[in-house]
């Protein structure tokens, strides 16, 4: 009986804290939009890396958030073609963002529904690449931001100072953990 009652107790505080983790992912989800001037929350975000070996062997990670938490069967990686010589990441970004949207385009269901946001390692460069990838399969509703390492600093589009995301806590800690999920998929690969 004591067992019994133990279970129960723990399945009810396993359940408790799976529904709070949930509500938190939408708070910060509701934050994110809020900082992005979004008109919606974001179901579906991708956020993608690029990793190399000393400049070689570049990888490129695709990670999927779902109402704000992580779909590891959706995670992707891309072995880099087009900078085998010398570490381009603007050329890598663009190669792997470019290979999804074909895939998608082609209907892979692995690489489907497309995402409501764009999430990328990096500064105003690679956000570029990445808009100008959306731009060329017509994906003007797709929204794309960048979240470079050193200061943290977001950027979007057609702004040219990064977002002021002090009062958007939730959101950078959001925008932090997926940037953080897609460097360790694609070093994993490593």
């Amino acid at each position: 009986e004591l067992a019994v009652h133990n279970a129960e107790l723990g399945l009810k505080g396993a359940e408790g804290a799976q529904a709070a983790g949930e509500q938190e992912a939408l708070a910060a989800l509701d934050d994110l939009a809020e900082a992005l001037a979004l008109t919606e929350r974001p179901a579906r975000i991708e956020c993608y890396d690029i990793s190399n070996t000393s400049g070689r062997e570049a990888t490129g990670s695709m990670v999927v958030f779902a109402d704000g938490m992580p779909e590891r069967s959706s995670y992707r990686r891309f072995r880099v073609r087009s900078s085998a010589d010398k570490p381009d990441d603007y050329a890598a970004m663009r190669e792997v963002v470019q290979r999804r949207l074909r895939r998608a385009a082609q209907g892979d269901e692995k690489f489907l529904p497309l995402p409501d946001l764009v999430v990328v390692d990096g500064g105003k460069g690679q956000l570029n690449v990445v808009r100008e990838a959306l731009t060329s399969w017509e994906l003007r509703e797709v929204s794309a931001v960048s979240l470079a390492k050193r200061e943290e600093e977001v950027f979007v589009p057609g702004v040219s100072e990064p977002l002021d995301m002090t009062e958007h806590r939730q959101a950078r800690m959001l925008l932090q953990r997926m940037r953080d999920e897609a460097h360790r998929f694609a070093i994993e690969h490593h």
